[in-house]
């Protein structure tokens, strides 16, 4: 069933790495604008027929908003249902596999509730956060960040730099991110991990603030390098729209 994060937003998950013993949440989230009639759908998995159902109970979806290219996941088949328009960055466009129906730039405020937030300097350039206002604000991050996941040693409750060896630049990547520190935000969501509840943007301020945890993911970078995040890397540098 859809897991309540908030008043206004919603989630739904698959489980992976349970045959490694270490399960964790891929997510995607529901955010109701009610004023505007908006039911906006982010980084949109598979939903069962009983989610279906669960979503339909709601309202009818009538966006997608894409945190990076790479989630597109089960946004085309969606669209097909629903007739949702689908969002994502201007950097992205592109590079994109399907029809973009609108572009999201940074600083966007949708429906004047939703706070589009560009983050530079990530594996991908077009991605972007979004803030949800309202009971102190929730922070929707797709790959930039990642919750609690047993298959990276990430408690629950905490969050970590998801994937540091596809950053082509982490001192860069630590700048980017400190414009999501601009912001307050009671509990952040993740793509992939466990959310944070409550005193979100303090904990992240403390990860982003601490020169250790950057040495150590410095570490981290070079530990987990690999021919596939190398070829990446270098068709991210000859493809700057990526």
């Amino acid at each position: 069933m859809l897991k309540r994060i908030s008043a206004n937003v919603l989630s739904w998950s698959e489980i992976h790495g349970a045959a490694r013993n270490e399960p964790y949440p891929w997510n995607s989230y529901l955010i109701l604008v009610p004023r505007q009639d908006v039911l906006a759908l982010v980084d949109p998995l598979p939903l069962s027929p009983k989610k279906m159902r669960e979503v339909e109970a709601i309202g009818t979806p009538t966006h997608i908003l894409l945190t990076n290219n790479y989630h597109l996941r089960e946004s085309p088949a969606l669209r097909q249902r629903w007739g949702c328009e689908i969002r994502l960055h201007e950097s992205g466009i592109e590079d994109a596999e399907v029809r973009i129906d609108n572009q999201l730039q940074d600083r966007d405020v949708l429906w004047e509730m939703i706070d589009v937030i560009h983050i530079p300097d990530m594996s991908f350039a077009d991605e972007v956060s979004f803030l949800v206002k309202g009971e102190g604000g929730t922070l929707i991050v797709g790959d930039a960040l990642c919750g609690g996941r047993k298959d990276r040693g990430v408690p629950d409750g905490s969050l970590w730099i998801n994937h540091p060896e596809y950053f082509p630049d982490l001192q860069a990547a630590r700048m980017g991110l400190r414009k999501l520190g601009q912001y307050s935000f009671e509990r952040l969501c993740f793509a992939h991990g466990s959310p944070i509840t409550h005193a979100a943007s303090e904990l992240f301020a403390e990860v982003i603030e601490n020169d250790d945890i950057w040495t150590k993911l410095k570490v981290e970078q070079g530990e987990r390098a690999s021919p596939h995040s190398r070829e990446f890397l270098k068709y991210r540098a000859a493809n700057r729209s990526l």
